[in-house]
């Protein structure tokens, strides 16, 4: 009782607090905290006029465990096209966080129920100088089913779930996503009176897929996850005069929260990147290859909250990986904070990503970068999409990998004659991989390597690379490139550099870090599509003994724009169309010293050209109001 009592007044206080949301016009009251299981409130005067230039707001907090369902009685604001004078906004949760907010509404047609996904609402009316109209009474409920559903996420339950649904109910929710984008449900639990057909208690999908359009489900089989054909879905619940059941607990994602990925490399990041990702959501992306592939994800950004300060662990806002494709599937790990994880390997062609934030406190979020790589024994063919064989020809082997030849670097003599070079030909070698990190190979790292053509031959090395993960940006004075270490160990930081060795990588916590102005490390400028661009070459040294291997990426500014991109020019023939990949791994904008790189802090060349160009600015204006004011008194 006392928690709940102390989460009311903290949200209260968050609401209702100093702020421009928070102070509605002087000697106008209106707004406050609604804390009983039901109630009215209207707009100040309802239903005369409603005062000028006036802003009220209300929170609605229920039971911890239920949820609320608002209704419009009566609905009359001043109308614009976008509700840019007068508004009603509705927040599934405290108003002020706009990744919580339901909708904007205007004029005289009353909005939708709406119901909330956990047990607080928040409603804001704002009038302006101009023009006012009778307002608007609604209503609120706890625990009524049904309703409409329009946040990025949220959990629908049955009445009075876990306990046993009442008889004779009917409840109806739709669920709409934002725009274009789908609507996904994930039932975690379900026990509904059964029979054969579902005519005594069911639930009912409409708008999905297939069978899911209008199907029946009931007894204790939860349905399996359905995605809309369109951007709504409709979830029907009804039960009888007799015989109930615990019910149902499912859980919806939509919009930017929830997208499967199918393509064999991709990027993605959390909802609003690099903005603030909103609260009290749960989000899922789902990477699905074809069978006898392997997914590996790279982490280019996480800014999460802490850990909790009591027991150290990501009891707050984290990010999960899943092996599979549904949360029951094997835990990879879970991060929070903003120190970035090493790579994740699934072990076979699906995994899940999973976003969880609480009610309080938002980062940045965190950008990914996955490719795919056909399944071996133990390793991974980490090459692209084109190779036209089976997906598992890599394990047809008991002891040892079968893979299909690709254009290697260093093959022994006594590889049968003419396969050597020859891109997608159909010579295969058994490879008997030890790979040095349990799961795969590490970027850039080698591998001892057993090869066996028609005939035996001795051991020899073969380089396998991945694309390195790397944030470059650029301002109008210089570059800036940083590399996860950990992502290259044990790579030292003088076998990083851009332009000559000259110009090699610090080591700045636990990233490679270089910054290097435009007259330095051998840039040069150029002009590409009638554009100024300055561009250098950033190596990456993995060379070990006598085996030369040295990536190159050409990195290149737009000094005008300030945008950076960086593009793969040589390195391991095993990448193959991967190449490519290295322009879409540099999604996460530079982080802020004291976020991207711990520790000690190295001195930043400042750039000074834009506080110049805004001084200039300020001086010519100071300059024209001198000089009218003259020709005034004149």
């Amino acid at each position: 009782m006392l928690a709940e009592l102390g989460s009311c007044l903290l949200l209260a206080v968050a609401l209702l607090g100093p702020g421009p949301r928070a102070q509605a016009m002087k000697g106008v009251k209106c707004g406050g905290v609604l804390s009983a299981p039901s109630g009215n409130f209207s707009s100040p005067n309802f239903p005369r006029l409603y005062p000028y230039d006036t802003e009220c707001s209300w929170l609605i907090v229920v039971a911890e465990g239920s949820s609320v369902l608002l209704t419009f009685h009566a609905f009359d604001l001043e109308f614009h096209d976008t509700c840019a004078f007068d508004f009603l906004e509705i927040y599934n949760g405290a108003a002020g966080d706009k990744g919580n907010l339901l909708g904007r509404f205007c004029g005289q047609v009353p909005p939708p129920p709406f119901s909330s996904s956990w047990h607080v609402m928040s409603v804001v009316f704002h009038s302006d100088k101009h023009v006012a109209s009778h307002g608007f009474s609604a209503g609120y409920q706890k625990d009524v089913c049904g309703g409409v559903l329009s946040g990025l996420s949220g959990v629908l339950t049955s009445p009075e779930y876990p306990n046993n649904y009442p008889n004779n109910v009917e409840c109806r929710w739709v669920i709409r996503a934002a725009g274009p984008a789908t609507v996904k449900l994930v039932f975690v639990d379900f026990q509904v009176e059964g029979n054969e057909e579902c005519t005594y208690d069911y639930v009912a999908v409409l708008g999905g897929p297939g069978p899911a359009r209008g199907h029946h489900y009931c007894g204790s089989t939860r349905p399996p996850t359905l995605v809309s054909l369109g951007h709504e879905l409709q979830v029907v619940f009804k039960s009888d005069f007799n015989i109930g059941g615990r019910g149902f607990k499912a859980y919806y994602f939509s919009g930017e929260c929830q997208e499967v990925f199918t393509s064999m490399r991709g990027n993605f990041s959390s909802p609003q990147y690099p903005g603030s990702y909103p609260n009290n959501i749960r989000c899922h992306w789902t990477i699905r290859l074809p069978p006898g592939y392997r997914i590996k994800i790279f982490f280019l950004d996480l800014d999460l909250e802490e850990t909790n300060s009591l027991t150290r662990n990501c009891d707050f806002d984290h990010l999960a990986a899943f092996d599979g494709a549904s949360e029951e599937a094997p835990l990879l790990g879970s991060w929070c904070g903003h120190h970035l994880p090493p790579p994740v390997t699934s072990s076979h062609n699906q995994l899940l990503l999973l976003l969880h934030t609480d009610r309080s406190t938002t980062r940045r979020g965190f950008s990914v970068a996955y490719i795919g790589g056909q399944l071996g024994r133990g390793w991974v063919c980490w090459w692209g999409e084109s190779q036209a064989l089976k997906p598992d020809s890599c394990a047809e082997a008991p002891t040892s990998v079968l893979c299909p030849s690709h254009p290697l670097p260093h093959l022994p003599a006594q590889f049968p004659a003419g396969a050597e070079g020859q891109t997608g030909a159909r010579v295969l070698a058994r490879l008997q991989l030890q790979p040095r990190v349990a799961g795969g190979l590490p970027a850039g790292r080698a591998a001892s390597a057993s090869i066996r053509g028609d005939t035996q031959f001795s051991t020899t090395a073969i380089t396998v690379g991945d694309v390195v993960p790397m944030n470059v940006s650029c301002s109008r004075t210089d570059f800036q490139i940083l590399i996860s270490a950990q992502t290259l160990a044990p790579l030292e930081r003088t076998k990083v550099y851009l332009g000559s060795r000259s110009c090699a990588a610090q080591e700045v916590g636990s990233n490679f870090r270089i910054q290097a102005r435009f007259d330095t490390c051998g840039t040069e400028s150029q002009r590409r599509n009638n554009t100024s661009v300055i561009v250098s070459v950033l190596y990456i040294d993995f060379s070990a003994g006598e085996q030369e291997d040295i990536h190159e990426y050409e990195v290149l500014c737009e000094p005008r724009r300030k945008e950076a991109s960086v593009h793969l020019l040589s390195g391991s023939d095993w990448l193959g169309p991967y190449a490519a990949t290295a322009e879409h791994l540099q999604e996460a904008p530079p982080r802020s010293e004291a976020e991207a790189l711990e520790g000690s802090v190295a001195m930043v060349t400042q750039d000074t050209s834009d506080i110049v160009f805004l001084g200039l600015c300020i001086l010519a204006g100071v300059l024209m109001v001198i000089a009218i004011v003259v020709l005034m008194l004149l």
